[in-house]
């Protein structure tokens, strides 16, 4: 049972959260006229901004589960070691790649819109792991950093620092991306 927890568990979170997060954002950029209140309509008609504004909801919210999952596999499993380990990060994101593989299978197995959408849910996934995987990498960096002059960097993996953190690069990330792209 325990493997489990440690092995099943983070990759069908990283899964669902994949397909369930980038749906949302999908579904959200295309209704953004209809839920937007009347006087903020003219914000989302520049495309460019709206595709970073799902971009940017799509990778946070896809992290943000991540870590929620990460803390509550944690005290499922009575480990707090597992709340930081990189374990469940490489299982959770083995999980995204899945569902994004799935997405592209589907899609080529359908045509029209419903294809379209799922290559672009895809796409999404992809370009999401991609810039997690590297606020993965440089929260390691920095870390690494303090850890050579002389300073304890386990405060970057508490949930009060990765959460704006993790937000702060992914704005970044995709505007970089998108405006200068």
């Amino acid at each position: 049972m325990k493997v489990c927890k440690k092995v099943f568990l983070p990759l069908l979170a990283g899964f669902l959260a994949g397909a369930l997060t980038t749906s949302l954002s999908v579904f959200l950029f295309v209704n953004r006229f209809f839920l937007a209140p009347e006087g903020m309509k003219y914000i989302f008609e520049n495309d460019a901004l709206s595709l970073t504004g799902m971009m940017i909801l799509s990778a946070y919210l896809l992290y943000a589960v991540m870590l929620v999952c990460r803390k509550l596999n944690g005290r499922l499993l009575n480990e707090t070691q597992e709340e930081i380990s990189g374990r469940y990060f490489v299982l959770y994101f083995a999980g995204v790649a899945l569902a994004a593989a799935v997405a592209m299978l589907v899609a080529m197995a359908n045509e029209g819109h419903f294809a379209a959408t799922l290559v672009l849910i895809c796409y999404m996934l992809v370009s999401n792991l991609i810039v997690i995987i590297a606020f993965a990498v440089v929260i390691l960096l920095i870390k690494w950093l303090l850890k050579l002059m002389g300073k304890n960097g386990a405060f970057l993996y508490r949930l009060k620092w990765q959460f704006p953190l993790s937000l702060l690069w992914i704005i970044a990330a995709f505007v970089v991306f998108i405006y200068f792209g």
